[in-house]
């Protein structure tokens, strides 16, 4: 009986552990121009929280200034971009809805 007590507790622990994981997330990819077209290579780009500003992820482009956050909980944002030369950039609010990817 004790047995069979742990081995049902594990396999609930279990079950439980595959619901996190299958909460549904988006993905958000965008590129970084400069005013002439051409990439912005380094840029810092941060993911947050539109209700106060808070940090959610960070990233930053790659050699053709595109850049990805994965696995985000659907809610209200904003990004904000920063590079070398460049001024703080934000983006206006906007709502993620779960499963899409925006580009």
């Amino acid at each position: 009986m004790h047995i069979m007590h742990k081995t049902l507790l594990l396999i609930i622990t279990c079950f439980q552990g595959l619901a996190l994981f299958a909460q549904p997330t988006s993905s958000i990819k965008g590129k970084v121009a400069d005013e002439n077209g051409k990439a912005v290579v380094a840029a810092s780009i941060s993911l947050l929280r539109a209700k106060d500003s808070s940090l959610v992820k960070a990233a930053v482009t790659n050699a053709n200034g595109e850049y990805e956050f994965e696995r985000i909980a659907s809610g209200k944002y904003l990004t904000r971009i920063t590079g070398i030369n460049y001024d703080a950039w934000y983006s206006t609010q906007f709502d993620l809805t779960d499963a899409i990817t925006y580009n």
